[in-house]
């Protein structure tokens, strides 16, 4: 109930922010111009950080020497889409429950209500730009448009991908890999749009501006210009210094849910100079951006708006390169917490230092506040959690009584303060290092009983509630009709205004990336098709013989998918699609989600339509998925508009089209009989749990659930029921 009540205050905070800060503080200002640049996956390999002293970072070690350096800056999580959220937002991920890549901010209402940091800017007369990635998810169409005056740089994406693939295949994959890059530089988004950064330093501008530069370098893919490779001889390459037995004296809870890829680890080690090679391509990376953000330093100064513009860099978080046997992100540790963060006054500001260090652990989630502070903004009411670091720009060394916290999912913590890093893990197993003596976090103190004393000093930092969210469904089969009854009478419970539609025409309302249908996030129009929708399959009937519904894939690749169910393994999935073009061949790419990001299995082509007969038969696909392991997967569109009628995926080791199901319970009307005592848990299609009982033989659901479509948990697993409103 606490972590209810603790949300529900801040919707309720974040609305009344959203309805009036953001209107009433519009006004004009004279304040300095912000220059915001961040780096995707940049850790402290830096030259100024002295996390590894092989690097070159020329521009960014200049940058180093015009203002303040925080070294012992922490990420909120380490991830980039919940700390790039927090770092807008100002709002921990334990109050808004965006912890992980696919939490998408629009579906999260705190984080989408809020007031985020350039809207506040811009609230208060600044010129607000976007090139690059600042988001890695985004606030809903509506939250953007208010925020930005320039969006015509945003995102650009990870590419160019690997052409020629250097790594052995048992290693292999999209996002680990590299290749030294001989087509133009313009084929980088990091280039094009920091070129529109240097542009716009040179225009005119009557406003002070608030310009967002985001780097996708040095994330890999690690592709780069060979030069940048050039710059580091292979014989050279160190690797991070390790230490054998490091997880001797760590929980078994954060060896099984922080090292899952450890084998993979020890592979690439032991795997000829896979390891050297990969340090190689990160280091020509970083030194990639390095280079572009030299060329947007010289544009500032040599722009009008060199005296009077405040520059911030930062990372969003940190990168293990081998170190606690990781290769990665995604851990309380302090290599994947640990970022680059430099504020860089406007000049002639005499009390702050260039070039000074502040030691003080601090977040980024101060930077929000900060800034507020250094442009002399209103303040944010009832929501920034950090706190304005402008104490220490001014005094480095001052007293700092606040404290930096990561996490990493729901109840994983760790607390950074002074010379100490304390993580509490969500079954409560700790670790505790003092860094100043143990940078590398060798020595795990959290058990001795001499330091019993700072870990309950430190304990008291720890957040007392948490954001959980809606849990997540694991399900061991998936069978869905789109086209099915039930789903019509599911729009129609939850958008009483639906109507259906009459053949050949879009119902625009379900185009909506807010809308959760049995966990799927369905982004494209409900396509209704002339004639009857026939399939191959004798005992499979699509729709009615007027109409069928489907979802369709948009042709806007990426952007059109449908995410389906974590499920405990896979085996086969078969698709029910038609191709919307009637003349050219189109394609589905299946993906599956690896803990960082989606990642592709394969391509599925699309037939035509006209390949088919006047009926307009679809196409069945099928494709052996065959992974024995838990999986969440997706499929999203190409260039084509792509009707899907129909999923299934069967459970591992079961092939073909089977509508799988396990019969835990048996309900007949809305009389629910068990084979034994069960609790059961009832959740609608938006993921609220609206009915939980413990059942010892039958029991009659309430009339106030309603009708439609629900899943119904129970310790052995998850089964779709339907209610029907003459039940």
């Amino acid at each position: 109930m606490e972590n209810n009540k603790l949300i529900l205050c801040g919707i309720g905070a974040c609305l009344a922010l959203s309805n009036t800060q953001a209107e009433e503080q519009k006004k004009e200002t004279t304040g300095p111009n912000v220059l915001f640049i961040i780096m995707d996956d940049m850790c402290d390999w830096v030259k100024f950080l002295g996390g590894n002293n092989q690097v070159l970072t020329p521009n960014l070690d200049r940058l180093a020497a015009r203002g303040v350096v925080f070294s012992n800056a922490y990420t909120a999580v380490p991830l980039s889409n919940p700390s790039r959220t927090a770092l807008m937002t100002g709002i921990q991920p334990f109050v808004t429950g965006v912890y992980n890549n696919t939490h998408e901010i629009s579906n999260y209402p705190i984080a989408n209500n809020s007031l985020f940091m350039p809207r506040h800017f811009k609230n208060n007369g600044y010129k607000t730009i976007i090139s690059g990635k600042i988001f890695h998810t985004k606030p809903s169409s509506d939250v953007m448009t208010a925020m930005w005056d320039d969006m015509t740089n945003i995102d650009g994406g990870y590419g160019p991908f690997i052409k020629n693939q250097t790594l052995p295949v048992e290693i292999r994959e999209k996002w680990r890999n590299y290749e030294m890059w001989t087509g133009p530089d313009t084929d980088f988004a990091d280039v094009r749009n920091s070129q529109k950064i240097i542009d716009y330093l040179g225009q005119t501008h009557d406003k002070p501006f608030f310009a967002a530069m985001g780097f996708y370098r040095p994330h890999n893919p690690y592709t780069a210009p060979k030069r940048y490779f050039d710059l580091y001889n292979l014989e050279d390459i160190k690797l991070p210094e390790t230490l054998p037995e490091d997880l001797d004296d760590i929980p078994a809870y954060a060896i099984n849910n922080f090292i899952q890829d450890r084998e993979k680890t020890a592979l690439i080690n032991a795997t000829g100079n896979c390891a050297q090679q990969l340090v190689r391509a990160y280091l020509a990376c970083v030194s990639f951006a390095d280079d572009r953000i030299g060329m947007i330093l010289d544009a500032l100064d040599a722009s009008p708006y060199a005296d009077n513009t405040m520059i911030v860099l930062i990372g969003d978080n940190g990168f293990h390169h081998g170190e606690k046997e990781r290769w990665g992100k995604t851990a309380l540790w302090r290599e994947a917490n640990h970022v680059p963060s430099v504020i860089v006054p406007p000049k002639g500001v005499s009390s702050i230092v260039p070039g000074s260090v502040c030691t003080t652990p601090v977040s980024l989630i101060d930077v929000y506040p900060t800034l507020v502070d250094i442009c002399k903004l209103p303040a944010v009411e009832n929501q920034l959690a950090g706190h304005s670091v402008l104490p220490l720009l001014h005094n480095p060394n001052g007293d700092w009584a606040h404290t930096s916290i990561s996490t990493f999912l729901p109840g994983n913590f760790v607390v950074h303060h002074k010379d100490w890093n304390y993580l509490r893990y969500a079954n409560g197993s700790h670790e505790l290092y003092n860094v100043k003596n143990d940078e590398n976090e060798y020595n795990n103190l959290a058990e001795k009983p001499e330091y019993k004393y700072m870990v309950d000093s430190l304990s008291k930092f720890l957040p007392a509630t948490w954001y959980t969210g809606p849990p997540e469904v694991t399900v061991n089969s998936i069978s869905e009709d789109f086209s099915s009854s039930e789903w019509d009478t599911e729009f129609l419970r939850l958008n009483p205004t639906y109507i259906r539609p009459t053949a050949g025409t879009n119902f625009g309302a379900i185009n909506s990336a807010d809308r959760y249908f049995d966990k799927y996030l369905l982004k494209g129009a409900v396509l209704g098709t002339k004639g009857t929708p026939n399939c191959i399959i004798p005992e499979i009937t699509h729709g009615d013989a007027n109409v069928a519904i489907a979802f369709r894939l948009a042709n806007t690749g990426s952007s059109s998918y449908m995410e389906f169910p974590t499920m405990n393994n896979a085996g086969n999935i078969t698709l029910h699609v038609r191709n919307g073009n009637s003349t050219a061949d189109g394609k589905i790419t299946l993906q599956k989600y690896d803990a960082e990001d989606w990642t592709t299995i394969t391509e599925l082509p699309v037939k035509f339509a006209n390949s088919y007969n006047a009926t307009s038969i679809d196409e069945v696909i099928s494709y052996p998925v065959n992974l024995n392991e838990e999986v969440k997967l997706r499929i999203h569109g190409g260039d084509k508009f792509v009707q899907v009628f129909r999923v299934d995926v069967t459970p591992f080791g079961i092939s073909g089209l089977n509508n799988f199901k396990s019969e835990f319970f048996s309900l007949q009307g809305r009389k629910l009989t068990v084979r034994q005592p069960t609790k059961i848990s009832l959740y609608n299609t938006m993921g609220a749990l609206i009915y939980e009982k413990i059942i010892e033989h039958e029991t009659e659901l309430p009339a106030q659930i309603g009708n439609g479509i629900f899943l119904a948990k129970t310790g052995m697993g998850t089964q779709k029921i339907f209610l029907n409103k003459e039940l």
